[in-house]
């Protein structure tokens, strides 16, 4: 068993939660003003989920020094995943009214797919307990 923790795992789900902050932060104030309470409101959910998976991401580096298998592994990828395109698309999703790109309008669909990472990242992360 290795009792090491895993500092990139750590450093990745800080990383995410510092940045969950941030933006929280950014939209609770100068967004407000630049886009409408449905785009605000879109924001604040993306900064909730990367938070929520930020943390998730802290306890599989911490779970990783415990329970070191492939399942484990599989579950950090899967919740960077997800948080990359289920936050990362409901941002651009928000800033849909400021942005004049042409790709916003494929940006929706991947939402969910993002939210699928993140069901199949809890699952792994249960099978790779289960197997210890």
């Amino acid at each position: 068993m290795n009792h090491e923790l895993n500092k990139g795992i750590l450093i990745t789900g800080a990383t995410f939660c510092a940045i969950s902050v941030a933006l929280g932060a950014l939209g609770a104030h100068a967004l407000k003003s630049m886009v409408g309470p449905t785009s605000v409101s879109t924001w604040e959910l993306a900064a909730e989920y990367q938070m929520y998976h930020g943390l998730a991401i802290f306890v599989v580096g911490l779970v990783y020094a415990h329970v070191n298998n492939k399942w484990i592994k599989t579950s950090y990828i899967l919740f960077c995943l997800g948080i990359i395109c289920f936050s990362g698309s409901l941002y651009l999703l928000a800033l849909k009214s400021i942005l004049s790109s042409g790709f916003i309008s494929i940006i929706g669909p991947i939402t969910p797919i993002g939210g699928l990472f993140f069901i199949i990242a809890w699952i792994t992360l249960i099978v790779g307990l289960i197997k210890k």
